[in-house]
């Protein structure tokens, strides 16, 4: 009997060492937060269910402290003070409250499906709940529930803050760009082929403008392109709604020297059809400035890559500078100089906002 047990526990070890590691990759959104003092640093460690938490008095040699186990799949993390910190764990649908002097978990809130982003302003906690479209909202002393506010897009992720706490701004992931589809029975034409003795192109769709009046008629879509929208941290309702700021949106930042938000995006090339014309060129690399103050917003979008001559293939020479899916920016303190992380170019960017 003793060796059938051992057997069956060696049995069992074995199928539990066997066993794959089930990697969801849940999208990191705000992985990093620095203390309000800035002399503590969080990172998540998202497949690993915990936030590992350092000292930056020396900046140049960042110190482990501790690392503290939260929900699953954390990807986004914030201070509300030096020493309590609140943790989005995107896949059990939670926010962690951890109290940074004791390293634990004191509270957990449920929040909806794929929570993303947190940000804190006017007391209050704002969190992003991607699949829900809206942004539910916590009391951040008490941790009560005050809250949701409806957002009419695609997938909110990212959310910041004004500097004087009077807004928070969101932005849809997959906003779109306004094209549509329309199917292949009054699409026109495929172009013949270039070589006669070929047969014909079938019939295929065609992505055009959603309000091109030439093909309004064929598909009778109405697509609003809600890309950020403008938060009243008081009133908890959506004063503003900005558009045609980019197809694919990431992180977003306020500069502190006159409150214009920036926005990380790609911009689809969807009206420029087929690889021959496209040439490795679908998407343009992107970050748009968003005027906030009073009257009509502005909004410029600028390229990451202007000097980039893309009917050149290849083109190391492009190769070794291009800025490729932008994916947060943040302010230098001054707002001189605005960071771009470059995920598809493994490079960090440095910006001269003016």
């Amino acid at each position: 009997m003793r060796h059938l047990t051992l057997g069956l526990a060696l049995a069992a070890t074995a199928s539990l060492a066997s066993a794959q590691f089930p990697a969801f990759e849940s999208p990191q959104i705000r992985p990093l937060a620095i203390s309000p003092d800035g002399l503590r640093l969080l990172a998540t460690n998202t497949p690993d269910n915990r936030v590992a938490y350092f000292s930056i008095a020396n900046p140049r040699l960042p110190l482990l402290l501790r690392e503290i186990r939260v929900g699953l799949e954390p990807v986004a993390v914030a201070f509300r003070t030096d020493d309590e910190a609140w943790v989005v764990n995107h896949l059990s649908d939670t926010v962690s409250i951890v109290d940074l002097t004791t390293g634990v978990v004191v509270a957990t809130l449920p929040v909806g499906d794929e929570p993303s982003s947190i940000v804190f302003a006017n007391g209050r906690a704002f969190v992003t709940i991607a699949t829900r479209r809206k942004v539910t909202v916590f009391d951040g002393s008490t941790r009560a529930h005050l809250g949701d506010i409806d957002v009419f897009c695609d997938e909110p992720r990212w959310a910041t803050a004004s500097h004087d706490g009077t807004r928070v701004f969101v932005a849809a992931h997959k906003s779109g760009n306004d094209t549509t589809i329309i199917p292949f029975a009054v699409a026109p034409p495929p172009p013949p082929p270039t070589n006669p003795s070929l047969p014909a192109a079938p019939q295929v769709g065609k992505i055009v403008d959603s309000e091109d009046p030439a093909w309004t008629a064929a598909h009778s879509v109405d697509l609003p392109d809600y890309d950020v929208f403008e938060i009243d941290t008081t009133a908890l309702t959506v004063v503003r709604r900005h558009v045609a700021v980019g197809t694919i949106l990431f992180g977003l930042d306020v500069d502190p020297s006159n409150g214009s938000l920036w926005v990380a995006n790609t911009e689809a090339r969807n009206l420029v059809h087929f690889e021959p014309a496209l040439r490795g060129h679908p998407v343009d690399h992107r970050i748009t400035r968003i005027t906030t103050g009073g009257g009509s917003p502005t909004i410029t979008a600028f390229d990451l890559n202007p000097s980039i001559d893309y009917s050149v293939l290849p083109n190391p020479a492009a190769l070794a500078t291009a800025l490729a899916q932008p994916t947060d920016v943040e302010f230098a303190p001054s707002g001189a100089e605005l960071y771009v992380a470059a995920f598809g170019s493994d490079r960090i960017g440095v910006v001269n906002p003016s």
